[in-house]
């Protein structure tokens, strides 16, 4: 009997332990989670934080369906928003790496949100998605550009990351490799380590 106790006693201590260890291994801590970030944001090429984080405009677009929308019904989540036209070459290159990333951590906690500023709407991005074999963004429009202008962007493509709390946290002018080592660090130091990787939140 002894021995069995002993056996017992030494499971639960094993348990215990591993438990401790995996709670720590989640950047919990807000201070262990700005660190994180930190480093992850030094290592992702162009990326400028916004310093403090600033609300971000809520501005008005559309999906392929011509459902509106506003980025308040993102709040919750973190948002990679994209500003893209399916005339801007650099925008061209960057697009494949956006779907290879929301294919790898889009879910509830995190979705990219590539807004296309074409006049044409969805009679050309569906068909430059389709040529692309771009199958995990969801498309979303605004045919006026006016999301870009209140954004203040100044060049296609530009990229800003959003917090859940609908503050902009930094942004990159210019293409980008997302779905890159450094950028999966990146976007998952902001997730606090609750990421899904299931593809696109429904």
């Amino acid at each position: 009997m002894r021995n069995i106790a002993v056996v017992l006693s030494r499971i639960a201590c094993v348990v215990i332990v591993t438990a401790i260890a995996a709670r720590s291994s989640v950047p919990s801590d807000p201070a262990r989670a700005a660190a994180l970030a930190g480093r992850a944001t030094e290592a992702m090429p162009g990326f400028e934080e916004t310093t403090p984080p600033v609300p971000v405009p809520d501005v008005r677009f559309a999906d392929a369906g011509g459902r509106p929308l506003t980025l308040a019904d993102f709040r919750g989540r973190v948002v990679l928003l994209n500003f893209w036209a399916t005339w801007c070459a650099p925008c061209v290159r960057e697009m494949p790496s956006l779907d290879r990333l929301q294919a790898r951590l889009g879910g509830p906690e995190f979705e990219v949100v590539a807004l296309s500023l074409d006049r044409g709407g969805a009679a050309l991005v569906t068909p430059f998605f389709e040529r692309l074999g771009i199958t995990h963004l969801r498309q979303y429009l605004d045919t006026s550009s006016r999301s870009s202008t209140a954004f203040g962007v100044r060049g296609l493509p530009t990229t800003v990351l959003i917090d859940r709390d609908g503050r902009e946290l930094g942004r990159v002018s210019g293409p980008a490799e997302w779905d890159s080592e450094a950028a999966i660090a990146f976007i998952s130091s902001h997730l606090e380590g609750a990421i899904t990787t299931t593809g696109s939140f429904d």
